[in-house]
């Protein structure tokens, strides 16, 4: 697919004045519609970002909470919307790190 958009690119390579009045053209519109211009692959890739910093941070608050809390793992994933065999695995991905750091 991405080798798709590169050759539709290549295809309608504009000389780099008519690029210029391409670029003026669409901002303009994106001003008007007050919307910017973004096309599905750039839309999804979008998405496709945000879905992975949710999730990141999802992971860092239950880090932090089994690390600074006595909650358990239900209450856990309840709470950060991770499941219960995930925060399962975290806190025994970090008590192994803790006992790999209390041997050294």
């Amino acid at each position: 697919m991405v080798e798709l958009f590169h050759f539709i690119g290549w295809m309608i390579q504009l000389p780099k004045s008519l690029e210029h009045r391409l670029i003026e053209a669409v901002k303009a519109v994106e001003k008007e519609l007050k919307m910017p211009y973004i096309n599905t692959v750039e839309q999804y890739g979008i998405e496709q970002g945000i879905e992975k910093g949710i999730e990141k941070q999802r992971e860092k608050t239950a880090r932090n909470m089994v690390l600074q809390t006595e909650l358990n793992d239900q209450t856990i994933a309840a709470i950060t919307e991770l499941s219960i065999q995930e925060v399962a695995q975290l806190r025994l991905k970090l008590k192994k790190q803790q006992t790999g750091s209390d041997l050294n």
